[in-house]
């Protein structure tokens, strides 16, 4: 039976449409493109890629975004990332949609200068991941760190300033990315003497705290001196200073 040469040549074009159908799905790792886009520091999103198997260069180039397959030794694919601007980039994160719907991610945590590149894994990728789109976006600020530092008041003193007691007479204070302003209490019988990190007092503290923790008042009683005010055995005192047996009063400074 004869086939005809069109039908033959019909059939071959489509075997070859359908392989390179294929190789398109799972070479998309060869992409490499340019954006044309400027990013801002304020903006969440720096920059995207619509289509990774069609953009081309421009005249206005950005940065560069290149995929690369894995070698040997390697697990994942990488993304590359380079700054054709005097701007910085900021630390980022890339997002990346594959062929099949499935969105993965390569972060960059350090900024990239003017003409600086940088490499970074795509997580979950593998030797046969297609990649259709992208879009690189600022990385959040990370949440500064945050402990408590309870001042203990040893039993004595309260503060001037208005810092609020627990019921145990303690106060607390949350310090930020490690560093506290210490309250500075004040008690009319005694002087204070700083913050102490153990109850024995031995150790000053120094306004850094790693993690959360209790610092202790030192007090020292102060000094006082007494003056007699004798009325030399006439009047008394309407403010109803009280009066000793002689007749005299008697202040405590």
């Amino acid at each position: 039976m004869k086939i005809p040469v069109k039908e033959l040549l019909t059939s071959r074009l489509a075997i070859i449409a359908l392989a390179l159908a294929a190789i398109v799905g799972i070479c998309a790792f060869s992409f490499s493109g340019v954006q044309d886009n400027a990013w801002a520091d304020d903006e969440e999103v720096i920059d995207t890629w619509a289509d990774l198997n069609t953009t081309r260069n421009s005249d206005n180039e950005k940065m560069r975004l290149d995929i690369s397959w894995p070698g040997e030794g390697e697990a994942t694919c990488k993304a590359t990332i380079t700054n054709l601007t005097g701007e910085p980039i900021p630390a980022s994160t890339l997002y990346l949609n594959t062929v099949k719907g499935i969105e993965m991610t390569a972060s960059f945590g350090d900024e990239i200068g003017a003409g600086g590149t940088a490499t970074a894994e795509i997580e979950g990728s593998v030797a046969t991941t297609g990649f259709r789109s992208a879009r690189l976006v600022k990385a959040a600020d990370p949440e500064p760190a945050t402990v408590t530092v309870t001042f203990n008041l040893n039993g004595f003193g309260a503060f001037p300033d208005g810092t609020a007691l627990n019921e145990d007479g303690t106060a607390t204070i949350t310090a930020v990315d490690g560093a506290v302003t210490s309250p500075v209490p004040t008690d009319p019988d005694n002087d204070f003497g700083g913050w102490f990190t153990d109850e024995s007092l031995t150790t000053p503290f120094d306004g850094t705290a790693a993690t959360s923790m209790t610092v202790y008042a030192k007090w020292t009683e102060k000094e006082k001196a007494t003056v007699t005010f004798n009325l030399n055995g006439f009047g008394a005192f309407p403010d109803g200073t009280a009066l000793n047996e002689d007749g005299t009063a008697t202040i405590t400074a």
